[in-house]
């Protein structure tokens, strides 16, 4: 019996190519979203403040910053 995965069965896939890529683009926002917040959790200790006053921002203003 083939094994099955995200990207479905060696018999029949289950997504597309696109729709793969889609989802890794997807994923890869929530990742920097989600990095994005513990940077602002580790400036917010650095400054003695309290960490949970950092928030998780918006896709947009993420994927706008300048690497």
């Amino acid at each position: 019996m083939p094994r099955s995965t995200i990207f479905g069965t060696a018999a029949k896939p289950a997504r597309s190519t696109r729709q793969v890529e889609a989802r890794l683009q997807d994923i890869s926002v929530q990742l920097d979203r989600f990095y994005d917040l513990l940077h602002q959790r580790r400036g917010l200790i650095d400054a003695g403040s309290d960490p949970n006053k950092a928030q998780l921002r918006d896709a947009k203003i993420v994927e706008g910053y300048v690497e």
